[in-house]
């Protein structure tokens, strides 16, 4: 059976299947012919008349199209992204078939019936990458809210859990009592691991007279060294001292603003990419976990949600026949 889990983030696309994982930026640039053909360019997608550059290479095409908002999952940027990250899937799995379970997912402020429809409905995807065009049939999308995931990583341990996702751009607080969502008690915040990343840009701006773009702060924050005219300077007090406010600030604002949540749960998951950043710095607290990979705890959490879903509904089916004697 063909189960894919897609997890599209403001920052970076994680897909997750039984054999296959990948990650990368989600970066989408607005196409425009290049004339400088003896360079190679990154690849290109087109859906629904709109072109974008896409994939790890594409921010050297021209300024990012912003992705956070309200409109964003279920337009024709979140399609892009969605059909590039399958087009590549396919790829790597030597072939196109039908998909016959699509598992996605929805940040929390979004989280409602009408939004959960509109992306139930992609039932098929045409596409082109690099003008190839490609076809794919989905017969079945679950939708979940971004953590539920990560949820199913841990249900046969905790009954009760916070989880603390920490996006690009966002923080999604999900609040989870005897196994089941509290979607009233869990919250959205503008404060993802972005945060971060710009104070220790501008840290250095200061320092060195140089301002790192988005992709190389990551790698700066990672290395804890930058590059310059060609010299290595490390910069570990400055990355150092970033990571700590934020995760001080981090700590407080779940503190001030989910208290009681907090008191409920047996234990605060964190994960997402920016809980990859920040693992090594977090106070040492019992109730606070981070999982072995937390940027891919939702993609590996939704694909458990789907074996579950799948092996119940299928004996639900079962069931019926057998009763009406077939």
């Amino acid at each position: 059976m063909n189960i894919v889990a897609v997890d599209i983030g403001y920052g970076r696309i994680k897909l997750y299947n039984s054999k296959i994982k990948f990650s990368y930026p989600s970066y989408l640039v607005k196409y425009t012919p290049s004339d400088i053909s003896f360079f190679a360019t990154p690849d290109y997608i087109e859906v629904n008349d709109n072109k974008f550059y896409v994939g790890e290479d594409a921010y050297t095409m021209g300024k990012l199209i912003p992705l956070i908002g309200e409109n964003f999952h279920g337009s024709n940027e979140w399609k892009a992204l969605l059909s590039y990250a399958l087009y590549r899937y396919f790829q790597e799995k030597g072939g196109y078939s039908d998909i016959d379970l699509l598992i996605l997912g929805l940040p929390l402020n979004q989280y409602n019936e009408e939004r959960k429809q509109k992306i139930k409905s992609i039932k098929s995807i045409t596409a082109s990458v690099n003008d190839q065009s490609f076809s794919l049939k989905v017969k079945d999308v679950i939708v979940l809210p971004q953590g539920a995931g990560a949820v199913m990583l841990y249900q046969d341990k905790y009954d009760s859990m916070a989880i603390i996702d920490i996006g690009y751009y966002t923080i999604d607080l999900a609040l989870f009592l005897d196994g089941k969502f509290v979607f009233n008690r869990s919250l959205s915040f503008n404060f993802g691991i972005h945060e971060l990343y710009k104070n220790v840009a501008k840290k250095i701006s200061k320092k060195f007279n140089y301002r790192p773009d988005y992709k190389k702060i990551e790698e700066i924050v990672k290395t804890k060294k930058v590059r310059i005219k060609g010299a290595e300077h490390k910069v570990d007090d400055i990355v150092d001292e970033c990571k700590l406010n934020y995760c001080f600030d981090l700590v407080n604002m779940i503190k001030d603003e989910w208290e009681d949540s907090q008191k409920e749960a047996e234990k605060m998951l964190f994960i997402g990419g920016g809980a990859e950043v920040i693992k090594d710095i977090l106070p040492a607290d019992p109730q606070f976990l981070v999982p072995d990979n937390p940027a891919f705890a939702n993609a590996i959490g939704y694909m458990k949600y789907a074996e579950v879903f799948h092996g119940q509904r299928e004996a639900d089916v079962a069931e019926r026949e057998e009763e009406n004697g077939n």
